[in-house]
């Protein structure tokens, strides 16, 4: 249990060192569910939904953590689908920093179902993220959220990524 509390510690400092969360520490109530409860985090205690009948620390439980608690840290922004492909670089990019093995690197799953020609663009969008410098792959996250809103489609996250590949 320390080992994930641990883990989970080191996620929210990966987070701080890109952009501003509420969050400032794991809570000390921590309840770990499988079954019934959902998710839930507030600043005296925790609900953490493994939907996984493993052990915590078992990798098929564990390698959604970065993703779960990025999503119940960071409010929503934005349309749904540029939500979660960022909350999935994001996740992807917190793994690689801790030396976490990355299940399925590149596109979210969700985003494989696009067409063709968009599924390479974003392809291309991952591409370019992983030849950035560590500084400059947080300031694109934190960018990419911060400046996210409902107007935003994926022009506008590869216009961004053209601006920081130019730094």
């Amino acid at each position: 249990m320390s080992e994930v509390l641990t883990h989970w510690e080191l996620i929210i400092d990966e987070l701080q060192a890109m952009m501003t969360i509420d969050i400032q520490e794991i809570p000390k109530k921590v309840v770990f569910s499988n079954y019934g409860l959902n998710s839930l985090l507030t600043k005296d205690h925790m609900i953490y939904q493994t939907h996984s009948t493993t052990s915590v620390v078992d990798f098929n439980t564990s390698k959604d953590f970065e993703k779960n608690l990025i999503e119940l840290m960071i409010p929503k922004r934005g349309n749904t689908e540029l939500f979660f492909e960022w909350t999935n670089m994001t996740s992807q990019f917190i793994r690689g920093e801790l030396n976490v093995e990355v299940e399925w690197p590149g596109l979210s799953v969700d985003a494989m179902g696009f067409d063709d020609d968009l599924e390479t663009a974003f392809n291309q969008l991952y591409a370019d993220f992983d030849a950035l410098s560590i500084d400059v792959k947080r300031s694109f996250l934190d960018a990419w959220y911060t400046d996210m809103d409902e107007s935003w489609t994926w022009i506008e996250v590869t216009s961004l990524m053209e601006e920081m590949k130019a730094q």
